[in-house]
C-alpha cells in the first residue's frame, strides 16, 4: 500500500478513480483479511497514519488498530504463518511495542 503516493495514482488514473483505490474498510467489513507490508515506506507509522485518515478515499479509513493488525496479525495470514507470527507471546515469533495513543 503506497497512500503517499496519491499524486501518481491521480496522474495515472484520473481523479475520479483515483479515489477508489485501495479499499480498506469494505474487505474488512466483509470479512477479508488485509494485510500490510515492508515495501513501501520505510516507516510503518506513515503507513498507519495513512491509513487512518485514507487521504484518497477517507470513507475507507480504518483505525490505527486495525492498521496494525494489517501489519502483524493480516501478514501473517497472508504468509500462512498464523500459528507463528503476528501474535505478541510465548511461542510467536515477535513482539510489537509502540504508542497508538
Amino acid at each position: 500500500m503506497h497512500f503517499t503516493f496519491g499524486f501518481f495514482y491521480e496522474n495515472r488514473y484520473g481523479h475520479d478513480l483515483a479515489h477508489h483505490v485501495q479499499p480498506l474498510r469494505t474487505p474488512l467489513e466483509a470479512g477479508i483479511p488485509i494485510a500490510f507490508g515492508s515495501d513501501g515506506p520505510n516507516n510503518p507509522f506513515e503507513n498507519i497514519e495513512m491509513a487512518s485518515t485514507h487521504p484518497l478515499n477517507p470513507p475507507e479509513a480504518i483505525s490505527r488498530y486495525r492498521a496494525l493488525e494489517a501489519y502483524t496479525r493480516g501478514s501473517a495470514y497472508a504468509e500462512f504463518e498464523r500459528k507463528w507470527k503476528g501474535y505478541s507471546g510465548r511461542g510467536h515469533a515477535g513482539r510489537f511495542r509502540g504508542a497508538l495513543g
